[in-house]
């Protein structure tokens, strides 16, 4: 199981999330990770974090807020095999930014999972390119799709 970050995980506001303070968690996404964690699903987050390399934030910082939002699914039995971000800006043309597929193949290599096998929980269009490019099936939440990843979680432990 793959899981994008800003706005499937975390609430996605305006400019980037560059230190602890500034996170927040999605109301109930914590507790769907953990619903994952507990049906032994393997969890990875795929992230474009380009912040890193347009200097709002440094590498350890952008660590500081994966710990902490760690900490957060953690406290709800959830479990993280793997974080994966990507720093790049758009036009350094990197192919780990999605929507290039390198970080859900990455994550799939990782996991030990065909990318085939693999399902991403996305809510941006470039989510649902990079999982087409990856070979990846895609579930979408927000506007244009389920409402949240409790949501999408309800759906993949159903079926």
């Amino acid at each position: 199981m793959l899981l994008d970050r800003d706005g499937v995980i975390t609430v996605h506001r305006p400019g980037y999330i560059t230190c602890v303070e500034e996170l927040e968690m999605l109301p109930g996404a914590a507790a769907a990770i953990g619903r994952l964690s507990r049906a032994h699903l393997p969890v990875a987050i795929v992230t474009n974090q380009s912040m890193v390399n347009r200097g709002l934030a440094t590498a350890a910082a952008l660590d500081q807020v994966h710990a902490a939002m760690l900490g957060y699914i953690e406290a709800e039995g959830g479990r993280l095999q793997a974080v994966l971000s990507c720093p790049h800006r758009p036009d350094e043309g990197c192919g780990c930014r999605k929507p290039e597929p390198g970080l859900l193949l990455q994550a799939a290599d990782l996991l030990g999972i065909a990318p085939s096998a693999c399902l991403l929980v996305g809510d941006a269009e470039t989510d649902m390119e990079a999982a087409r490019r990856a070979g990846c099936a895609a579930l979408r939440v927000g506007v244009a799709g389920l409402p949240d990843l409790a949501a999408a979680v309800d759906l993949i432990l159903a079926s």
